[in-house]
């Protein structure tokens, strides 16, 4: 089968896009874990710390989900373009 070069080219930006979304979600996840951890977790003097920044936690879920919308449209986008660019199919990343 001929590979159909304008495919490529949405193949590839999807894929562009998906590894950017996959690094923002790594960095939200990160920031959040480290948000939980340190509301949770004993200080340098052995107290427990229980503040936590319910609404820092709040933007970044709300952001994770947003991500998640985008992440499947990648994929999805990108699975679309995949059989007729000679390029493999895409599975979301958990």
């Amino acid at each position: 089968m001929p590979t159909d070069y304008r495919a490529l080219g949405r193949y590839a930006e999807a894929v562009e896009q998906l590894r950017y979304a996959l690094k923002q979600r790594h960095y939200l996840t990160t920031t959040m874990s480290r948000l939980l951890l340190s509301a949770g977790g004993p200080d340098l003097e052995g107290s427990v710390v229980k503040s936590l920044d319910a609404a820092k936690v709040e933007e970044i879920a709300s952001e994770l989900a947003e991500l998640e919308q985008q992440i499947n449209t990648w994929v999805r986008g990108a699975n679309a373009n995949a059989t007729m660019s000679g390029k493999p199919l895409l599975r979301k990343a958990t």
